[in-house]
């Protein structure tokens, strides 16, 4: 005789609020995303994990504080990682819960396309349909029509110097749902725990792990876009590439 199996749990069923940035249906997809992400390199984290053996409550619970207003996220956990090929040197992120997560993936679902309008065709970071390859394939058709000089260069520590007032005033001109901005206000907020503090401090700029920071410094990085306006170049986040000029045109450039 079979033994006797327990039920596969269900999510929250399809609402009629579908209208709304935090529908039912828009947190299930983005609870899909951040599971998925998390099971990239096969190990699923604790917090993902107890998040899917609640799913159904935690976003029907999560559900109900967005449309109602009390959503409040939680502080961020910082976490060191050593940086590739630079001995010694770490990289700080900036780990949201895994509540917050699924709330900032459906905040992207909602304002990702309205800002990717107005980003440059330079721009190449964080964009659907775009990255790294199309960005090679940039730079070998400048190689190809006899470019032959170029500037590499990056933003120094990008994430924590994008001012956030100047990102949260440009999303505020695209954007004019208010529960939307309402979230995203609530989630440049928060505060950091970090080993050896007391208690939580503020953040510098945007968090190093929150899926609405690569955007956001998309909306501050359209300067460099402007700044560089008919100049063949490319940009792949926090790193520029700029050619076709003569060398001393290239160092101002870089001082720009």
């Amino acid at each position: 005789m079979d033994e006797p199996t327990s039920p596969a749990p269900q999510l929250p069923p399809e609402s009629s609020d579908d209208g709304f940035a935090f529908s039912l249906r828009a947190l299930r997809e983005a609870w899909a995303d951040v599971l998925a992400n998390d099971l990239e390199d096969g190990v699923p984290a604790p917090g993902v994990v107890r998040f899917a053996d609640d799913a159904p409550a935690q976003l029907s619970r999560l559900h109900r504080q967005l449309a109602e207003g009390t959503y409040v996220p939680q502080p961020l956990t910082e976490l060191a990682i050593p940086k590739d090929g630079d001995s010694g040197a770490v990289r700080k992120l900036q780990i949201p819960a895994v509540r917050d997560r699924v709330v900032s993936r459906a905040t992207l679902a909602a304002i990702g396309p309205r800002a990717d309008r107005h980003l440059g065709p330079a721009a190449f970071a964080y964009r659907p349909g775009l990255g790294v390859v199309d960005a090679v394939d940039m730079v070998v058709s400048l190689r190809e029509s006899g470019c032959g000089w170029v500037l590499r260069t990056d933003v120094d520590d990008c994430f924590p110097s994008i001012p956030v007032e100047l990102a949260r005033r440009r999303l505020g001109a695209l954007v004019d749902d208010s529960a939307v901005l309402r979230v995203v206000d609530a989630l440049l907020a928060r505060r950091v725990i970090a080993a050896g503090l007391r208690g939580p401090r503020p953040l510098r700029g945007l968090a190093q792990g929150c899926a609405l920071s690569p955007v956001l410094s998309n909306l501050v990085l359209i300067d460099l876009d402007e700044a560089l306006l008919g100049v063949p170049g490319h940009q792949v986040g926090d790193s520029q590439l700029i050619g076709d000029l003569p060398p001393s045109a290239l160092w101002r450039r870089s001082l720009l």
